[in-house]
């Protein structure tokens, strides 16, 4: 890979060329005040069909692995509104009392279109403030403005909800009708009904740790079962899932009650409210919107109802009321036992002995707003419960 000045200038350059390319996009979009249907299709097709789209998303999808020069062949040949021939690896994630959750690992292409499609539904679609399953607008400022949220209020009371499985559950179909993404486009990359997949089952090893450091994250998989197809709903771990979802979902806060303060991520809810009152109505008109929605029916689980000031989790976070601090914003045990685990695979993995569990811990959270002192103190009463490791 090539990291000098003249590599930087061509990424910008790049990037330059790609925000002129989306500018008639988000114009022309059935959110602005000068949508066409006839225009935004035509400048969603000049995107998908630019070079320069598709070498940005190819260098995205590959992480900077392969060199430029063959980025730009592959970018020459690459169609993200033909469907790609390998099929699409996937693995189960194991849940408690649930079925696994299955996780997708899409080669190369298919990410890189997944990637296009991701900027597009950015740029054509602003979701209400209440959405933060988008592009900066994340988990993290999530957590700080419900803090702020709940901090505002007297006497605060929450609602946290969770929809049941709501990436498989979603209408494929309601998706298509809203013409966000053209229909060659869809079947490609979104519509999972009529793709390839293989199913995988995880293998921890050594070796595994080095594969999941220069591949995207993911572990090392083997093959389990023979090829299969289809999926139904949105595909987990598409770049465009959580977009989607942003958009499927962005007409809730109409029908909240005044005085609330909601919070959406994915398949997460959480409404700040003012009483135990407020807390009951609120659930009967989550219960309604999600059950009749157009794109499910879903299905909701409650993890709290009523005083906000018992200790919560959401979004791999901890909430805790003091009387003397405020809201105090923690780890979730849920996430740090996660890190704990993730930590003694890279220290076994890696052999290192000159590693130590306070290090790789510090490598493992790095930028987590809430690791400070507290949440070290924390983590190591957690860990003296813990009877496997």
């Amino acid at each position: 890979m090539r990291y000098g000045v003249l590599a930087m200038k061509t990424d910008i350059g790049l990037q330059s060329r790609l925000k002129t390319l989306l500018q008639p996009i988000a114009r022309y979009s059935v959110q602005s005040a000068t949508a066409s249907p006839d225009l935004y299709a035509t400048a969603v097709e000049r995107f998908l069909k630019s070079h320069d789209a598709k070498t940005w998303s190819l260098k995205r999808a590959s992480r900077g692995q392969l060199p430029d020069e063959v980025i730009n062949d592959m970018a020459s040949k690459f169609d993200p509104q033909k469907m790609q021939a390998k099929p699409i690896p996937y693995y189960d994630v194991p849940r408690s009392g649930r079925d696994p959750r299955l996780i997708c690992h899409f080669p190369l292409k298919q990410a890189a279109s997944l990637l296009l499609g991701q900027k597009l539904l950015e740029a054509s679609f602003t979701p209400h403030e209440s959405i933060y399953c988008c592009s900066k607008r994340g988990k993290d400022l999530l957590v700080t403005k419900l803090a702020d949220a709940l901090g505002s209020i007297e006497d605060p009371h929450l609602v946290i909800a969770d929809v049941v499985d709501c990436f498989p559950s979603v209408r494929i179909d309601n998706i298509r009708q809203r013409k966000v993404l053209p229909d060659p486009y869809f079947d490609a990359a979104i519509d999972g009904r009529n793709m390839r997949f293989w199913r995988k089952g995880l293998h921890r090893n050594r070796k595994d740790h080095n594969h999941m450091r220069a591949n995207r994250g993911l572990p090392r998989s083997i093959v389990m079962g023979a090829e299969c197809t289809g999926l139904s709903g949105l595909l987990l771990g598409a770049a465009t899932s959580n977009a989607l979802l942003a958009i499927i979902f962005d007409d809730l806060h109409s029908v909240m009650p005044d005085g609330i303060i909601l919070f959406v991520y994915c398949d997460n809810i959480v409404v700040v409210c003012r009483s135990q009152d407020q807390c009951s109505q609120v659930q009967e008109i989550l219960l309604a919107y999600y059950s009749q929605h157009l794109a499910g029916p879903f299905t909701l689980t409650f993890s709290h109802i009523g005083d906000a000031r018992e200790s919560f989790e959401i979004c791999g976070y901890r909430l805790d009321w003091s009387s003397l601090e405020g809201w105090i914003v923690r780890h979730s045990k849920k996430n740090l036992l996660g890190a704990i685990q993730r930590l003694i695979e890279t220290h076994d993995a890696t052999e290192n002995e000159g590693l130590t569990v306070s290090d790789a811990l510090m490598g493992m959270l790095q930028g987590f707003p809430a690791l400070n002192d507290e949440a070290i103190n924390q983590l190591t009463e957690i860990v003296s419960e813990q009877t496997w490791l």
